[in-house]
């Protein structure tokens, strides 16, 4: 048997993704080739991969038999996928990241984020129609796409991101985790205005917390004087305003005591399964999908976003607690986002298709 798994729109969050798929179907007995837009291949995880496992055009997939393909992320490329996928009689798996397209989802982003929200949804509506199966990360997220979604195909299954370990539990025992940190795209959907306001109020306290942000988004107009001033004093870390390696990432990640997940909506979260696997414990709002999967207390702490004092206090706590919260997010990595741990619900899924 034969799979091809796809991502034609880059983003370094989802190469863990695809390898985490590429475990799980060798393990069921696939042969996996990759394909990809140009820019994976610079990467250091497939630099090890030969040309023939990597395709760069969807038009290659003439050239071999396969029998599943799974598409990792949202492309308006992934329609013309789909309709080959078809074409070749291949079974499209599609794991749909964001089915919330709600106006309650749109008055969260700025009008930039609304647009591709849209577009995003109109690509996915057309991919869904044209698949075997939609794969969802959460329940929130599964309810979501049964009201936005289930005239484009009912055939849903819910199956948590997948990780594998490229931080291991060795690592987390001799990491010095001392940062308060934000890891990816600064946006008033993830929040980032009120984890900003929260950090200068922590300097003005004089609280001895070293913070961090992390992100491909240029933050420039951001960076005011108060912000600047936390840098020089050695409170703040700052990389802004390109795409960072996925060695980068995952070492912000493990050398946090707390990483910020308190977003206005969440269907799912790519960094909150960095951050467990990290061991590293969340800040989170008690919404979406972060119910199902953070333990308030355990390995991570709910808060209000309009109450700064509550978010510091969870902060503090979490850093005077540290080593319970980072041994019990680590736990939930391992119960949940590890891709060894879902290889038979993806199995179950695969067989489905084989018996239709």
């Amino acid at each position: 048997m034969k799979a091809v798994i796809a991502a034609l729109r880059y983003s370094p969050a989802h190469i863990q993704l695809m390898i985490a798929y590429e475990k799980v179907l060798m393990q069921l007995g696939y042969q996996v080739s990759f394909l990809l837009v140009s820019q994976y291949i610079g990467c250091a995880e497939f630099k090890t991969y030969s040309r023939e496992r990597i395709l760069l055009d969807i038009e290659e997939l003439e050239e071999n038999k396969y029998d599943v393909l799974i598409s990792v992320c949202a492309a308006l490329d992934n329609i013309r996928l789909s309709k080959k996928a078809n074409q070749k009689n291949i079974s499209l798996f599609y794991i749909f990241h964001e089915p919330d397209v709600t106006w309650h989802r749109m008055k969260s982003e700025l009008p930039i984020g609304t647009l591709k929200l849209i577009i995003a949804g109109v690509s996915s509506y057309i991919t869904c129609k044209n698949s075997a199966g939609i794969i969802v990360a959460s329940d929130y997220a599964y309810n979501q796409y049964f009201n936005s979604f289930r005239n484009a195909n009912p055939n849903v299954k819910k199956i948590p991101l997948l990780f594998y370990d490229e931080i291991s539990k060795e690592d987390i025992k001799h990491a010095v985790k001392k940062t308060f940190s934000y890891i990816g795209t600064a946006c008033k959907a993830h929040a980032f205005s009120c984890f900003i306001d929260t950090i200068k109020s922590m300097y003005h306290n004089n609280l001895a917390v070293s913070c961090l942000i992390a992100t491909k988004s240029d933050i420039t107009d951001v960076l005011d004087d108060e912000l600047r001033q936390m840098q020089e004093n050695g409170v703040l870390e700052i990389h802004h305003g390109k795409v960072m390696s996925n060695a980068e990432i995952n070492k912000y990640y493990l050398n946090s005591f707390c990483v910020w997940n308190a977003y206005a909506v969440s269907t799912q979260s790519g960094v909150l399964g960095k951050a467990f696997m990290a061991g590293t414990p969340v800040i989170a709002n008690d919404t979406g999908a972060f119910r199902e999967f953070v333990s308030s207390g355990v390995d991570g702490e709910f808060v209000d976003l309009k109450n700064k004092d509550d978010i510091i206090d969870k902060v503090m706590k979490i850093k005077n607690n540290l080593a319970g919260y980072s041994r019990n997010a680590r736990i939930k990595y391992e119960k949940i986002f590890a891709y060894s741990s879902n290889v038979d619900k993806i199995n179950n899924l695969l067989e489905r298709r084989c018996n239709n």
